[in-house]
């Protein structure tokens, strides 16, 4: 990925000349060491070059690139650039979003790309490094063989159709920063009518990560369409992953069908299901979704939960004479029997709550979400969690106590 960026940067078109017969330098040459080359026009190039007189020469197969002074806007050692970033990063208060951005200032792109990663990971919805790529994703240098046959067939005005589910098909296999570049660069050079049914049929692939994909191309380039799949795969997809981004899919939806669809799953007597409910809603931009989770956060269980139930008998029963009644008639006695049965054996009532979701699992899911949804973290304990939330709706000017 780093070597296709570097490559991207020099096979763009650029007013630079290659000049066939530099000027020679007088004397001792100047060492060649790696530079970042910020350009008058904005472009970044990062190579080993070296200064001559007039400017900058890279050396290459078939002659040597040469950068006029004039057209050079700044030259800084790769190594020194590299060292400023470490040195700031150092902190552990820095977050990978934060040294995303001092790497992009600095020109270290594949540094940038490598942060902002990490970031998306951690957190998908990372609001911080989503901004930063939606504000100078331009800055970050993508192309794969799919994405550059797009571009010619939507340059030379012919049929996308083929080169779009390549497209797709390939993107899904990038970083989470590529990704999202992807993405948006589909909806600001595609239509609705041309993206629309290739992203649809993504969400039916077998391949979680495909799923993951069109989700996220929902997300970012066809808001409110397909908003029932979306639904479906938010909670019933096996990937967590195309769960995660069809979830954010429907995070800015105003389509009240879509969120009660989401709060009844949450009340659902399956744990599995209210879970994922659970992490669907945390993406959501409504606040009023904590006046959901958190009471079932504090309850240390779903709201409306209530595990299966069975008895069961494992035992044997036996008859016996308990005792006699005695009847008497004219001139005779009768001795009735009184028959009563024996039980030996087990009973048992069981609830079973699951296998794999234990309470403190599911305590860990909602907060999360819940830390996900306000952006802070409510506390490990019951009694922080209480004060954080007594807290949080005073900071309120006015809660909304509903969906």
């Amino acid at each position: 990925m780093i070597h296709a960026l570097v490559l991207s940067l020099f096979l763009a078109p650029s007013p630079l000349t290659q000049d066939p017969a530099p000027t020679a330098v007088e004397g001792a040459q100047a060492r060649a060491v790696e530079t970042v080359l910020r350009l008058g026009d904005g472009r970044v190039v990062r190579a080993t070059v070296r200064a001559v007189p007039g400017g900058y020469e890279l050396e290459q197969r078939g002659g040597a690139l040469f950068f006029p002074a004039d057209q050079v806007a700044s030259a800084r050692d790769a190594a020194g650039l590299l060292r400023e970033l470490a040195a700031f990063e150092r902190p552990r208060s820095i977050g990978a979003a934060a040294a995303a951005r001092f790497a992009l200032d600095a020109g270290l792109l594949p540094e940038a790309l490598v942060r902002l990663d990490r970031a998306l990971r951690e957190e998908p919805g990372d609001r911080e490094a989503l901004a930063l790529i939606a504000e100078r994703g331009d800055e970050l240098p993508l192309g794969f063989a799919g994405l550059a046959d797009l571009r010619k067939c939507l340059d030379s005005g012919a049929d996308p159709a083929d080169a779009l589910r390549e497209t797709l098909r390939q993107g899904a296999r990038l970083g989470p920063a590529a990704r999202e570049l992807v993405a948006r660069e589909l909806g600001q050079r595609l239509g609705p009518e041309q993206l629309g049914p290739a992203a649809r049929a993504e969400l039916n692939e077998t391949d979680g990560a495909r799923r993951a994909f069109g989700a996220l191309v929902h997300a970012r380039a066809l808001p409110e369409r397909n908003l029932g799949p979306l639904v479906r795969q938010s909670l019933l997809d096996p990937s967590e992953a195309a769960r995660t981004f069809g979830a954010i899919a429907l995070a800015q939806s105003d389509d009240e069908r879509v969120w009660g669809s989401l709060e009844r799953a949450f009340h659902s007597e399956h744990s599995a299901l209210s879970l994922r409910a659970a992490e669907a809603l945390s993406f959501s931009e409504r606040p009023e979704v904590l006046y959901i989770l958190v009471p079932a956060m504090q309850a240390g269980a779903g709201s409306g939960y209530r595990p299966p139930r069975s008895s069961i008998f494992v035992g044997n029963q036996r008859a016996y004479v308990q005792d006699f009644d005695v009847e008497v008639a004219q001139n005779a006695t009768v001795a009735d029997p009184v028959i009563n049965t024996l039980i030996e054996g087990v009973s048992l009532d069981v609830a079973v709550v699951s296998v794999t979701i234990t309470p403190a699992t599911r305590l860990g899911v909602l907060r999360r979400a819940v830390q996900r949804l306000s952006g802070e973290d409510p506390g490990s304990s019951h009694s922080a969690r209480e004060r954080w939330w007594t807290n949080y709706q005073a900071r309120q000017k006015s809660p909304n106590t509903g969906l």
